[in-house]
C-alpha cells in the first residue's frame, strides 16, 4: 500500500510537471508571437516616418500619398503660425523667398527666420528679388530677378546643402527650385530659359496635381494634352488631336486643355494648387475649403496606381490669419491659421507623407521627373 501510494505521487507529481512544462512553452510561445506582433505593429507605425521610407524612384508604400507644402512671399506669419502646427506633425515645408521681401516690413520675415527654417530642415528656394510679373522684362531685368534672387539666398547662408561631407558653406550652398511670381513667364520661352540657366526646376500654377512620369521635353510640345487613361498607361508623348473647320479650310490642333486632362509640361513648369477656390465667381466658407483641399490632396488616387507615384499635389499656401475667415474666393490669398491646422491633422490622421520639393528629381534619359528620398 506505501509502495502503491508513493507510485501515485510519483506518477502524479510526473504529470504535473509535464503540465507546468508544457504551460511553460505555450506561455513562451504566446509571449514571443505576442513580441512579435508589437515588433511588427511598431515597425507600420514607424513607417509613417519619412525618414523610413524607402523610395526607388517612383515608387512607395502602396497605402502611402505624397503631398509637398509650399509657401510663398516670405510672410511672417507662416513663422508664426504655420510652423508650430508643422513641427506639430512632424512636417517640412519648402518656403519660397522673395528676397526683397525679407525683413523690410513686420508683416515678413527677417533672415534670422529664414535661417532658423533652413536649420531645421525646411527647404528654402528662390520666388524672385522684387515679386513682379516676368514676361516683359529685359534680358538683364531677369537676369536680376530669377538668377539674382538665388544668389541673395546664399549670400544669406541660405539654401541646400550639397557638400558630401559636414561642412557647410555658401560655395556648397544650393537653392534648385523657381516659383514664378503671379505664376506669369512659364508659357515664355526667354523666361524659361533663363530660369534654366540658374535653377534645375520651376514651380507656377495654378493647377491641383504635378505629374512626373512623361516626356517633359520642351521639343515643340508645348500645347499637347493626353488622356488619364494614356497617362496611366505610360503613353506621355501622345497627343490627342481634333480637326476643326476654319475660313473653309480644315485645320489640325491640338485639342483643348481642360481641368480633367494632363497637360504635356516640363521641369521648368511644374504645376501646384494655390490655396483658394477654383472658380472666380464662387466663394466657400471654411469648411468648403476644407472639403476642397480634401479633394486636391486625394486627386491623385486615379493616377497612383500600383504603388507607382504619377502624380504629387503641391499645395501652396500665402499668409495665414489668426482671426477667421468668413469667405474664401479666387483672389484670397489668406488662410486661416484653424483652418491650416484642421488640414495638417487630416494629413497626418491619413498617413501622408510630407516632403520637402526639393525631394524632386528630374531623369535625363527618360526625360521625366521621380520623387528621390534617403534615410
Amino acid at each position: 500500500m506505501i509502495i502503491t501510494r508513493v507510485s501515485s505521487n510519483y506518477i502524479t507529481f510526473i504529470g504535473g510537471a509535464i503540465s507546468i512544462l508544457i504551460l511553460g512553452l505555450l506561455f513562451f510561445a504566446v509571449t514571443s508571437f505576442g513580441l512579435a506582433w508589437s515588433y511588427n505593429m511598431k515597425t507600420n507605425v514607424d513607417t509613417d516616418s519619412v525618414s523610413l521610407i524607402q523610395i526607388n524612384n517612383n515608387y512607395t508604400i502602396e497605402d502611402k500619398k505624397d503631398v509637398i507644402l509650399a509657401f510663398d512671399d516670405a510672410w511672417k506669419s507662416q513663422f508664426t503660425f504655420a510652423k508650430p502646427i508643422l513641427d506639430k506633425y512632424g512636417f517640412k515645408g519648402s518656403f519660397f523667398i522673395v528676397c526683397n521681401y525679407v525683413g523690410k516690413t513686420p508683416d515678413r520675415m527677417t533672415w534670422d527666420d529664414v535661417q532658423t527654417l533652413e536649420k531645421q530642415g525646411h527647404d528654402i528656394e528662390s520666388h524672385s528679388m522684387n515679386h513682379i510679373p516676368l514676361d516683359d522684362l529685359s534680358q538683364q531685368q531677369l537676369n536680376y530677378e530669377i538668377g539674382q534672387s538665388k544668389q541673395c539666398i546664399i549670400d544669406h547662408s541660405v539654401g541646400t546643402n550639397i557638400s558630401s561631407n559636414n561642412t557647410t558653406t555658401n560655395n556648397n550652398k544650393d537653392v534648385p527650385i523657381f516659383a514664378y511670381p503671379f505664376d506669369i513667364g512659364h508659357t515664355n520661352i526667354t523666361v524659361i530659359d533663363t530660369v534654366a540657366k540658374f535653377y534645375q526646376f520651376g514651380r507656377t500654377g495654378d493647377k491641383p496635381l504635378a505629374y512626373l512620369n512623361c516626356d517633359l521635353s520642351l521639343e515643340d510640345k508645348k500645347n499637347g494634352s493626353i488622356t488619364q487613361s494614356d497617362y496611366v498607361n505610360g503613353k506621355c508623348e501622345n497627343k490627342s488631336s481634333i480637326s476643326i473647320s476654319s475660313n473653309n479650310s480644315i485645320t489640325n490642333m491640338t485639342s483643348t486643355t481642360s481641368f480633367d486632362k494632363l497637360e504635356t509640361v516640363n521641369k521648368y513648369t511644374i504645376r501646384s494648387w494655390t490655396h483658394h477656390v477654383h472658380h472666380p465667381k464662387i466663394s466657400y466658407n471654411s469648411s468648403q475649403m476644407f472639403d476642397q483641399f480634401i479633394q486636391e490632396v486625394n486627386s491623385q488616387d486615379k493616377y497612383n496606381v500600383d504603388g507607382r507615384v504619377n502624380t504629387i499635389p503641391i499645395i501652396t499656401y500665402h499668409n495665414l490669419t489668426n482671426f477667421p475667415i468668413a469667405k474664401y474666393s479666387r483672389n484670397e490669398y489668406n488662410t486661416d491659421a484653424n483652418l491650416f491646422s484642421r488640414e495638417m491633422k487630416y494629413l497626418y490622421d491619413n498617413h501622408f507623407i510630407v516632403l520637402p520639393m526639393s525631394n524632386i528629381r528630374f531623369d535625363e534619359i527618360n526625360k521625366d521627373l521621380y520623387l528621390n528620398i534617403s534615410k
